[in-house]
Order: C-alpha cells, then sequence, then structure tokens
C-alpha cells in the first residue's frame, strides 16, 4: 500500500490525501473523492476538484488546437454527426423544448428583434402595386387559415439564392413540422 493512503477502523474506510500542494480541498479526503484510473485498478493521485481545475487550464491552453481536431472530425464524420445530433434531437424532444421556451424567455430582446426583422421583411417584400382586393386577399389568406397549419411562402422572402414577395400567390397553408423542415428553401 502506497505512503499517501491510510486505512482508518470506522466503518472500513478509505481515506487519500491530494499530491497538489494547493489543494482547496479538506485532506485527507475520502477515497471516492478519487478517479479510478487504469480500468478501476488504482485511483488518481489528485482529487476530482483539483482535476477539473487542471482540465479547465489545459482546455484553455490548448483551445486551438480542440477546435481544430473538432473541425476536423466533423469534416471526416459530417454524416455521423448529423445522424446523431437529429437521433439526439428525437430522444429528448421535451429536454429541448424547454430549453427553447427559457432561452426565449431570458432573451425577449433577441425574440423582439427578430420578430421585427420578420415584420420589415414582410413590408419590403409587399409590392406597391398590390391593388386593395390583393391585399385584403393576403389578410384573409392569413385569417381563414385551418386550425393546426401554419401560412407559409412558396418562394421564401428571405432565401439564399432567390427571395420571394409577399403576394397572396405566394402563399400556401403547411403544417408546423413541413414548413419548419422546408426552411429558407424554394
Amino acid at each position: 500500500m502506497s505512503e499517501n493512503v491510510r486505512r482508518t477502523n470506522t466503518n472500513n474506510e478509505t481515506f487519500r490525501t491530494c499530491k497538489k500542494p494547493e489543494c482547496k480541498e479538506f485532506n485527507p479526503q475520502p477515497i471516492e473523492h478519487f478517479k479510478l484510473v487504469r480500468k478501476g485498478r488504482w485511483r488518481s493521485r489528485t482529487c476530482k476538484s483539483c482535476e477539473k481545475e487542471w482540465f479547465k487550464q489545459w482546455y484553455i491552453d490548448n483551445k486551438d488546437h480542440i477546435l481544430m481536431l473538432s473541425k476536423l472530425y466533423y469534416e471526416n464524420n459530417n454524416d455521423k454527426v448529423k445522424e446523431r445530433h437529429k437521433q439526439w434531437h428525437i430522444d429528448n424532444k421535451d429536454k429541448f423544448k424547454t430549453y427553447c421556451r427559457q432561452y426565449w424567455q431570458i432573451n425577449k430582446g433577441k425574440r423582439r428583434q427578430k420578430c421585427r426583422k420578420y415584420q420589415a421583411s414582410l413590408l419590403q417584400r409587399t409590392p406597391l402595386w398590390l391593388t386593395e382586393d390583393q391585399l385584403n386577399d393576403l389578410n384573409m389568406f392569413y385569417m381563414n387559415c385551418p386550425y393546426g397549419y401554419e401560412v407559409d411562402h412558396i418562394v421564401p422572402l428571405q432565401g439564399k439564392n432567390v427571395s420571394g414577395l409577399h403576394v397572396p400567390w405566394n402563399l400556401q397553408y403547411l403544417t408546423p413540422h413541413d414548413n419548419r423542415s422546408k426552411m429558407n428553401k424554394y
């Protein structure tokens, strides 16, 4: 048995002293505060909190290298990564909804900004040459939207390659799932 481990007779507990002199934990510590290494055959010589601090510093020092490796892995395993992300969203639907709800509660200004940007794009892409009847048709299209459907622009207003107009003949009803999967594609 190594010199920095001692057994006590009370409940057969094992204690160990962290090898880092700057350790903030009270020493000696219970053996559970030390990670198992080498397939569980030994315990680490530094406590979990010291290892965590060391890893944080190591990450800061090697951040560029880590990001480069991550980018390289993503480029080589693009399909695998996308499939894993898709599966995670399927497995954690409620967790993701809760996260989104909390995010928009915290970032109300960003949400407002996004809504205002969309409203501005509607105004910007509504042609001045529309007649009064066509503007009424536009409003009626929104008013008559069936329950469980959303109004979608066939040619997106903010597409990458092409931008559509906010006119009655560029609108359609889609389910929320279809509308989200379509995104800004044409």
